[in-house]
């Protein structure tokens, strides 16, 4: 997706959400600006920088603070889900391919 992710994951006692999360989210921000870095992108650095409020951690700002989950409490509901997930680019307001199987 252009703007935005969809992920199904099993959580477990000692790896919750929020730890699954941060996990991602700090991860992708490091590897899109040693990107920019590599490709000499000053523009999309400074804006990315540009996007912190104020973090002792946080160098580069690419993932709004929030995020929507659902627990996933019955196998109906997971594959619902994963229909949606994988139907969704084809969407007409996406149309970023013409079937679910050309999307990787």
């Amino acid at each position: 997706m252009p703007n935005h992710i969809h992920v199904l994951i099993q959580c477990t006692e000692d790896h919750q959400l929020d730890d699954w999360v941060r996990a991602v989210k700090s991860t992708v921000a490091r590897l899109l600006a040693r990107q920019y870095q590599v490709e000499g992108n000053e523009a999309a650095l400074a804006w990315l920088v540009s996007q912190v409020a104020h973090s002792k951690n946080q160098k580069h700002k690419v993932w709004e603070d929030n995020y929507l989950a659902e627990s996933v409490g019955t196998a109906k509901f997971m594959l619902q889900e994963l229909k949606y997930i994988h139907e969704n680019p084809v969407q007409p307001h996406w149309q970023l391919a013409e079937t679910p199987a050309l999307c990787r």
